[in-house]
């Protein structure tokens, strides 16, 4: 049997020799080792020596064996090395090795690298658990190498694949011989132009790659949300008539750029598709590629700071492009959130790379899989393609992206990996409150924008109500609203993973006082390392002067869903002594009197027992007493007035004013047990639609947002003990402007 150059074959066996290879092989040519180094193919492979190859895609993959203890250094100075105990091993298949990748950071959603099956093809597929060994900043020829080095091969995985197609025809010791013969290093600046149209090679790598991203922000998905009336379904219809879908690619006149480092264990993929175009996907190491001997250490660090810069006549001309709005009104305001929008934007930016629950650090940590971070197209068509090519990979070789990427023909595709999640969460958001107009023209004439404490632009009308005494001046915002979210399976139409969050949001500008008392409503969650360091931080911030501090509170469903109430039965109210509703009232009462103090002087004579008889007394008669025959209806409160008169005759309206209070509170909780019921059984359009009603009419009855403060207080006391907690925050980057998320769920 003839064996092919750099083999020897005896029935039943394939060798390869390093040393007798083709001088343009890069394991010839690379090779620094002294002794013979000699691949031997398991007989799995080997049996099929003398026989077509496509024969032995039916075998096992083999194991190879190594004789010597054999390396290769690169002109960059990476070196690699094979040890006797290697694991490598060689399969002959109708395919490459797929390389499954996570596409994006937090997803499931896979993407297979691979190539074939193509008729007529079969791959050999090789797997060498190289050492990767040198680093490029201590013995290589590039500069400015930041340094690649480590093994980051694991139990499951090896540090070096090689994909090669031949002919199925192809005798199998030739076959195997052609791919070890043609096997290119990823990690060698001219690799794409040397390998083999239609092969696929993979490195496992410790480095530090400098990124830079350059932004054009575009408009995330909508939200339709309430502020008092709630946003019923048919405003949703309407709205999916006359807005514009939203689109991440639309140019909204924002731009910016950020640039970090990244240090980790990688994984490069190189697919050479044909003889003009080659595809590099950069990815995180899955963990178990990895022994945890990395090089480096893992983290993100921010080289230079985010940047955003918005064209306010670009932006109004956008929104009212996808509003279908030419409001002058509306774009005048618009045009005025420019400078809040490019703070908001940085934030963003900043919060995607940070270190916490919702960094790309945090969330590449969580990560288990192989994860996507970049995929390039280069183009090689013409022998200066070729050459910028060379130019782009000694860049990424050198860990600099950035300048990899300032070359022509090394283009980052579209929806790539970590770009792609950037954009997600750096979105221009429209939120859309009460869109429930016959016009939308009427809507847009009418309606006043503000830039959220997401970073969303609001359209709504402020439709809350007046107050009735000192308490109107003592908050510049309080918006409380739902947001009912849903997923909705067009055929049959039913509706699933509904979810009804309860937002809170109270903002307070240049008065250090109100915003103290906003600082101060979180500690109703009692004390704890995470609920202090914010209440500090927020305390600290509204220390300087002119600034404006913003509490945004978030409650789940499973937060909310812990509330107690006393319950009412057919209509029927609770029987006495009611003690559930009494301790909401207390939790209700005892924040009214420690955060409001123009109305403590009243609220403070006043306890539930005698809420209880003005209650009677407001339903049946003056003087009726509190018993099993005249039990207080808090869902129905009659002549009230008349009671508050008789009981408080020197302060009856304030008296009054906070009963009414304390009741639409009782009411609330009691709305909030039942609505964290009613979602499971969300599954139709009446439903939905009944549920979207139901919200309606309780933000009409609960929401006053005169006692917004006391209100968010109360719940934080009865919800926070048994629920969990997360705190966020955003701050402008002039420092004029800070916001704490804080999560119950």
């Amino acid at each position: 049997m003839a064996s092919t150059p750099g083999s020897s074959a005896a029935a039943g066996s394939i060798d390869i020799d390093v040393t007798k290879l083709p001088t343009a092989s890069d394991l010839k040519q690379f090779f620094a080792g002294q002794g013979p180094a000699i691949f031997s193919i398991g007989s799995e492979v080997a049996t099929y020596a003398g026989k077509p190859v496509q024969q032995a895609m039916q075998a096992q993959p083999a194991q190879v064996k190594i004789t010597g203890d054999p390396n290769w250094k690169l002109p960059s100075g990476i070196a690699f090395s094979l040890t006797l105990d290697a694991s490598c091993r060689i399969a002959v298949c109708p395919t490459s090795t797929k390389f499954s990748c996570n596409k994006s950071v937090d997803s499931d959603d896979t993407m297979d690298v691979v190539a074939g099956p193509t008729d007529g093809i079969a791959y050999i597929n090789i797997d060498l658990d190289f050492d990767i060994q040198g680093n490029l900043s201590g013995s290589g020829t590039l500069p400015g190498g930041t340094g690649i080095g480590g093994k980051a091969s694991g139990s499951n995985g090896t540090t070096f694949s090689f994909c090669f197609p031949v002919a199925d025809t192809t005798k199998t010791e030739d076959a195997v011989n052609a791919a070890f013969a043609a096997l290119v290093f990823p990690l060698k600046p001219d690799c794409l132009t040397t390998m083999t149209a239609g092969s696929v090679g993979k490195v496992n790598f410790d480095g530090s790659l400098n990124v830079e991203l350059d932004l054009n922000y575009g408009f995330g998905s909508y939200k339709f949300s309430a502020q008092n009336l709630g946003a019923a379904k048919d405003s949703i219809n309407l709205a999916g008539q006359k807005l514009a879908a939203p689109s991440l690619d639309i140019e909204t006149g924002a731009k910016g750029s950020l640039a970090y480092k990244h240090s980790d264990s990688f994984s490069a993929i190189v697919q050479k598709p044909d003889a003009n175009s080659a595809l590099l996907f950069l990815a995180q190491s899955s963990s178990d590629e990895t022994t945890g001997s990395v090089g480096v250490n893992v983290g993100i660090s921010v080289t230079a700071p985010p940047s955003a810069s918005v064209d306010s006549a670009t932006l109004t001309t956008k929104v009212s492009g996808q509003t279908g709005a030419n409001s002058s009104s509306l774009s005048a305001q618009v045009a005025s959130l420019a400078p809040e929008i490019e703070s908001n934007l940085v934030s963003k930016a900043n919060k995607w790379l940070s270190d916490n629950d919702v960094g790309l650090t945090a969330s590449l940590s969580r990560e288990k899989d192989r994860t996507m971070l970049y995929a390039f197209k280069v183009d090689l068509s013409t022998a200066s393609a070729q050459n910028l090519a060379t130019q782009s990979w000694t860049y990424f070789l050198t860990g600099d992206l950035q300048k990899a990427l300032q070359i022509p023909g090394f283009t980052l595709q579209p929806g790539s990996g970590v770009a792609d999640d950037l954009k997600q969460s750096s979105s221009i958001q429209l939120h859309f409150f009460n869109f429930q107009l016959a016009k939308t023209t009427d809507f847009f004439e009418n309606c006043v924008t503000k830039l959220g404490p997401d970073g969303s632009i609001r359209f709504f009308a402020d439709i809350g109500q007046e107050s009735q005494f000192t308490t109107q001046n003592e908050s510049a915002t309080a918006t409380i609203h739902f947001v009912a979210t849903g997923t909705e399976d067009p055929e049959p139409r039913t509706y699933h993973d509904v979810e009804v969050d309860l937002c809170v949001e109270l903002s307070e500008k240049s008065d250090p006082k109100e915003a103290k008392t906003i600082a101060g409503t979180i500690a109703a969650l009692g004390a704890s390392d995470n609920v202090n360091a914010a209440e500090q931080k927020m305390l600290a911030f509204i220390a300087k002067q002119n600034t404006t501090l913003c509490l945004a509170t978030v409650f789940k469903s499973s937060a909310y869903g812990k509330l107690k109430c006393s319950q009412f039965v057919d209509g029927t109210p609770p029987a006495l002594p009611q003690s559930e509703d009494e301790n909401n009232w207390n939790a209700f009462h005892n924040m009214v009197v420690s955060l409001m103090p123009d109305v403590a002087n009243v609220a403070s004579g006043i306890d539930f027992a005698t809420w209880q008889k003005w209650a009677v007394w407001s339903n049946d008669e003056i003087g009726a007493p509190v018993d099993s025959a005249h039990v207080p209806n808090r869902m129905q409160i009659g002549e009230h007035l008349p009671a508050s008169q008789q009981l408080f005759p020197d302060n009856s309206a304030e008296a009054d004013y906070y009963l009414m209070g304390s009741t639409e509170f009782m009411n609330l909780c009691d709305d909030l047990q039942t609505l964290a019921g009613m979602q499971a059984s969300v599954t139709n359009p009446d439903e939905w639609t009944n549920l979207i009603a139901t919200l309606a009419e309780w933000v009409k009855a609960d929401g006053n947002p005169d006692w917004s403060k006391p209100a968010l207080a109360a719940l934080l006391s009865l919800c926070g003990a048994a629920s969990q907690t997360q705190t966020d925050f955003d701050q402008s980057k002039d420092d004029s402007q800070m916001t704490c998320t804080l999560t119950l769920s």
